[in-house]
């Protein structure tokens, strides 16, 4: 019957016997054996059927069809009907040939582990011993029970037959017959292990032994001779000649197993490490990676690991139009100031003694400002390489130049196939003012960050500047009669964009004092040493830390990957502030502002002090912390 047709009429007033019909209808369908088994009859009328048992018998009477019996199993007892198991309270029914029996359970397990390396042994019980029914005097509820005859013991489990079927499974090594004699005689009744085969030994990576710190510490300023001794303050790593950095400590192979069966299990394989030696640095047969200048050694990379040992660039004023921009490859040190409009760009460590003012510094390493930083934007790791002027210009062009070269062979063998002649040039110069019209000047941008490169060795760059002059305007172009001359400057290209990926390091930060209007990323920590942040945005895929109990944050969003520990955060009158951490937040006082864990949030809209946050139950915990 529809449900809609259910829903109808019991929503209307019917009388009892339209409902018993509406039942008749609802069972008219049900298997023969529910209709005999299954449902009661009518259990209102005059009964005189019965049931009980009596000597491990089933005897019932039924004096006509009117008659209900009802009768179940309780386990071990397994009620069979007519032959057909029966699980719950059934009605019995003239000429139903009722007999029962017991779920026999087994003695014990033998069972192997899911990896093979373990046999084991589960004894359930010593003895099987016969069952009997209870009796139950007449009724018309029977309910059938038994119980054991602890003097009639149908079967014992034996030492021998154990043993033969585990010959069965064909187990062939390291089998312990005495632990299974030992459990028979003195029964634990919990799985034992009684074979085991043998694990392989664990393979070892290599691994890098480094000798020298990738982090730069600061100490307190020292004053010598009236100056500031920058070095010393930074405590910035470095080595002299010969010196012994990192070393590699080979990947040892692990030795095989194998298994019960006999099987051989061979370990995991280990994981090496590639291991590069750049420009001053060597490496020897021991693995040893030596120093062959002073410097200060880093190791960059992430499945390559590159080691060598990094120039430095001093600046002994401040960085002006005077100056102009700064592109090196290596540490760049600056003991004056950043003025506005200026940028830094370094392929290593970025250390600025003074300020910072609306400025750009991006460093594939760390960067350190000893001064304040106002309106600037400052990136370091991986930041520092993707927000770098010659490595987005590269990049591009790489992409660009990828596309112009299928182009260019497409339209020469189109037109060969015409018998056309068309000069490369031309073909070159159409292409370019038709689909790649941003080329000539992503090129021009080049020319001028490489012009602004600091480098000892930038007499390296001649070549490709004078190369790359070839596609800086129309005029150069079509003067290009190659296609092996684009190929070369291709190459050129892709050395000097994955050359800079090469030198982001591993273990960087932003370390400051305070910052204005600023925007400050870093692919390790962000550190906050004195006055603090002021409508500024700092993301640190690592953590941001403020060190002076007067720190403040006011009017900025920060977002760590980590831990946030902030001092003084907000105002009494505005300044609010947003907080995200994939980790915890602490704080000393917060006035108002929202705080996030992950993609949990929850606005601050009264004074809280010394807490600390952190994500609980799908939701976020305060907790009082020192």
């Amino acid at each position: 019957m529809a449900l809609e047709s259910w829903c109808y009429i019991v929503s209307k007033e019917i009388s009892e016997d339209e409902i018993f019909n509406l039942i008749k209808q609802l069972y008219s369908d049900a298997p023969e054996e529910t209709k005999t088994h299954g449902l009661p009859k009518n259990l209102n009328q005059s009964q005189k059927g019965w049931a009980k048992v009596e000597d491990n018998k089933i005897i019932y009477d039924l004096a006509d069809n009117k008659d209900v019996v009802m009768i179940k199993a309780v386990e071990p007892v397994q009620l069979r009907i007519n032959g057909s198991l029966i699980t719950k309270q059934v009605s019995l029914e003239l000429g139903d040939k009722v007999e029962w029996d017991i779920a026999v359970k087994p003695m014990y397990n033998l069972q192997v582990s899911d990896d093979k390396m373990y046999v084991y042994f589960h004894l359930i019980s010593l003895e099987r011993y016969s069952w009997n029914l209870i009796d139950k005097e007449s009724t018309q509820s029977l309910v059938l029970e038994a119980e054991e005859d602890r003097n009639m013991v149908l079967e014992s489990v034996t030492f021998s037959e154990i043993l033969t079927e585990v010959g069965k499974m064909a187990i062939t090594k390291n089998l312990k017959p005495t632990i299974i004699y030992q459990e028979l005689r003195m029964p634990t009744f919990k799985p034992i292990v009684i074979a085991h085969g043998l694990e392989p030994t664990p393979s070892q990576d290599a691994r890098l032994e480094l000798f020298f710190s990738e982090k730069i510490e600061q100490n307190n300023y020292q004053d010598v001779g009236g100056t500031i001794d920058f070095r010393n303050h930074l405590r910035i790593p470095s080595a002299k000649m010969g010196d012994v950095i990192a070393r590699k400590i080979p990947m040892v192979e692990g030795a095989v197993g194998y298994d019960v069966f006999g099987n051989i299990v061979k370990p995991s394989p280990p994981n090496d490490v590639i291991v590069v030696a750049k420009d001053h640095v060597m490496i020897n047969e021991a693995g040893e990676v030596i120093a062959q200048k002073e410097g200060r050694p880093r190791m960059t990379g992430q499945k390559v690991k590159y080691f060598d040992i990094n120039p430095s660039y001093v600046v002994t004023g401040d960085v002006d139009l005077e100056k102009g921009n700064i592109v090196f490859s290596g540490d760049i040190i600056i003991y004056g100031n950043v003025l506005d409009g200026m940028i830094i760009e370094s392929m290593g460590n970025v250390y600025i003694m003074g300020s910072v003012y609306k400025a750009t510094i991006t460093a594939t390493g760390s960067i350190i400002v000893s001064g304040n930083i106002v309106a600037s934007s400052l990136y370091s790791g991986y930041f520092g390489v993707i927000f770098n002027r010659l490595y987005m210009n590269t990049k591009k062009l790489n992409d660009m130049l990828t596309g112009l070269i299928e182009g260019v062979r497409t339209l020469l063998t189109i037109l060969e196939a015409k018998g056309k002649e068309v000069s490369f040039g031309q073909i070159l110069m159409i292409l370019v003012e038709s689909k790649y019209k941003e080329l000539t000047q992503t090129v021009v941008e080049i020319l001028a960050s490489v012009s602004n490169m600091q480098n000892i060795n930038a007499d390296e760059m001649t070549e490709f500047k004078t190369k790359i002059m070839a596609l800086s305007s129309p005029l150069n172009i079509i003067k290009v009669d190659s296609i092996n001359y684009i190929l070369d400057i291709h190459q050129m290209i892709q050395e000097i964009y994955l050359s800079i990926e090469r030198t982001q390091e591993g273990s960087v930060l932003i370390d400051i004092h305070q910052c204005h209007l600023s925007n400050l990323k870093s692919n390790g920590d962000a550190l906050i040493r004195r006055e603090g942040v002021l409508q500024s945005n700092v993301y640190a895929k690592g953590n941001i830390i403020f060190y002076g109990s007067d720190s403040v944050c006011r009017g900025s969003q920060l977002e760590a990957g980590g831990t946030i520990s902030a001092m003084q955060v907000g105002g009494e009158t505005g300044g609010e502030c947003t907080l995200k951490a994939g980790k915890k937040i602490m704080f000393s006082r917060m006035s108002v502002g929202k705080v996030c864990i992950g993609k949990v949030c929850k606005t601050i809209d009264r004074p809280l002090e010394h807490m600390m946050v952190y994500f609980k139950n799908n939701g976020l915990a305060f907790e009082q912390h020192s």
